[in-house]
């Protein structure tokens, strides 16, 4: 959850930095719309992962494969983010937006990391739990081929 709240504040600063540096240019860039877009999605993505695991109604929808899935590719959508952030900087930087696109790049790498983080968590859960269903089906194996009931 601590985590989810720092990536959520991140990701939102990131959308307004790229919202504030779309309004100080007079050229659009691909970059800034493109922080946009992938915060909004990974706003969505943060929504179900806490709506599926602590929302009673949402929990039918929880899988520690769809996250795991969905926090993997989290990392590599903002190191995207980071690389043409990296691009638009270097091809034409000025002023106030100059700074402001910065400000992307690294909120977009630290949002990476954060990511890859994230990512280790959700394998380890999904780990165990697959872990779990097999030891819990093995005994069940075991019960039913000595005569016991299950």
């Amino acid at each position: 959850m601590p985590l989810h709240i720092i990536e959520t504040i991140m990701i939102i600063v990131a959308i307004i930095l790229a919202g504030v540096r779309l309004t100080k240019i007079t050229t659009r860039t691909r970059t800034d719309m493109m922080a946009i877009a992938m915060g909004a999605k990974s706003l969505v993505v943060i929504a179900y992962q806490l709506l599926s695991e602590h929302v009673a109604q949402w929990k039918r929808f929880a899988s520690l494969k769809a996250n795991l899935i969905l926090n993997s590719l989290e990392i590599v959508f903002w190191a995207a983010v980071a690389f043409m952030a990296i691009q638009s900087n270097t091809r034409s930087c000025s002023g106030a937006s100059c700074g402001l696109g910065w400000g992307v790049l690294v909120i977009a790498i630290l949002v990476s990391n954060v990511s890859i983080y994230m990512t280790g968590i959700s394998y380890f859960a999904f780990r165990r739990s697959r872990e779990n269903k097999s030891s819990d089906s093995s005994d069940t194996h075991l019960r039913t081929v000595r005569g016991s009931t299950v």
